[in-house]
């Protein structure tokens, strides 16, 4: 074995592989250039590498899966409605039942846009049917103090934007579970409801207000229901939010990984109040829609309708985890379940079939689309 040199007493003895391994370690390092010349250096903030909400958050493998999505979404749609029309003998696509669908369609597209923006950050918003109730009894007050159906419009959009900053503030700054806050709203804001009316109903508004509610549009020669073109226009704010803002792209982050999101210097408090307030806002807004339709604020309404917006969410290929959806499919969900809903009710008019199926056959389909993308994603 070859000896070192007797230059230096300490290393004398010291094996000659040993020795330049050892000088080579405690000579001076020239700095490494972590980016290469051309090469951009990634971004940073307070030294932690910003986030980069294309992978991070699912939008990506992604646009194309959510494409395909929402295409199998619509596809099922048009087999649906040929087998119902089928089926109930052509009164299915007449245009008188279009229509009903669609009215029947606009108030659930609401709620489940608003809905849509919280499970987006993996939240759940249960609450929405009972915020829905109390800012039509307040719409319905506020107009009959004014006689301004824009006043009453703003009073109930208030309300809903009130009740969803509170879930929010509860979720985020007091880090309640959603489910658990959302769950006592839903309790509070119906018993609000009914300790402001004594249980009894706000009715009779202006014309002008109901237009809302029971008005058509001709469009391309198709009368189109107001409350729609509603929805529509909220789904259509909604997707912009979504995939052209950087709020969009910071609730997908949320919900891709809360964690890798604060890191990434995401306002989580800020991101996660908005989207619970949108949520209620959704909520104040349909409170309008259905307050105009019926020229009532009912005590009882909305009962029910936030497991038909979380159905419609779902259905529409958004995951209940988080971090991957389109307001696009969730408009195709609501549509799902309104000519589901429809189509049994002209089938049980005509074949005698229980008013409960419609109930049981949405619950059943909507389990199965859990399990389904819970088993695509693990995959």
């Amino acid at each position: 074995m070859a000896l070192a040199p007797a230059g230096d007493p300490l290393l004398v003895g010291v094996p000659v592989g040993e020795l330049a391994a050892i000088r080579t370690a405690h000579e001076p390092q020239a700095p490494r250039r972590s980016c290469g010349p051309g090469r951009r250096r990634p971004k940073t903030l307070f030294g932690v590498p910003t986030l980069n909400a294309n992978k991070t958050a699912g939008l990506g493998s992604s646009r194309t899966g959510q494409l395909l999505s929402s295409l199998r979404n619509w596809a099922a749609l048009l087999v649906l409605g040929l087998v119902l029309s089928v089926a109930t003998e052509g009164r299915f696509l007449s245009a008188t039942n279009l229509e009903n669908i669609l009215h029947q369609t606009a108030i659930n597209t609401i709620l489940a846009v608003g809905v849509t923006f919280v499970i987006l950050t993996g939240g759940i918003d249960l609450s929405v049917g009972s915020v829905l109730a109390l800012s039509g009894v307040l719409l319905g007050m506020a107009l009959h103090r004014t006689d301004s159906a824009l006043v009453g419009l703003l009073a109930g959009m208030s309300v809903g934007a009130a009740c969803g900053l509170v879930n929010g503030l509860a979720t985020a700054v007091g880090k309640a579970p959603a489910f658990v806050t959302t769950l006592g709203m839903m309790s509070a804001a119906r018993g609000l409801t009914l300790f402001l009316t004594d249980g009894q109903s706000v009715s009779r508004f202006p014309d002008s207000f109901q237009m809302l509610g029971l008005g058509v549009v001709p469009v391309a020669g198709f009368l189109v229901p107001a409350p729609f073109l509603v929805a529509l226009t909220v789904v259509l704010c909604g997707a912009a939010i979504v995939r052209f803002t950087a709020a969009g792209r910071y609730m997908l982050a949320l919900g891709g990984s809360e964690q890798a999101a604060r890191l990434s210097g995401v306002a989580v408090v800020r991101y996660k109040t908005l989207v619970y307030t949108l949520s209620g806002l959704c909520a104040g807004l349909g409170a309008a829609v259905l307050t105009a339709k019926f020229n009532s604020a009912q005590t009882n309404a909305g009962t029910g309708y936030e497991l038909d917006a979380i159905a419609a969410v779902v259905l529409g290929g958004t995951s209940l985890s988080g971090g991957k959806g389109s307001m696009l499919g969730t408009l195709s969900g609501a549509l799902l379940i309104g000519v589901l809903r429809n189509g049994l009710n002209l089938l049980r008019a005509r074949l005698g079939l229980s008013p409960h199926l419609q109930d049981m056959v949405i619950g059943a389909i909507l389990v199965l689309t859990v399990i389904v993308d819970h088993h695509r994603r693990r995959s």
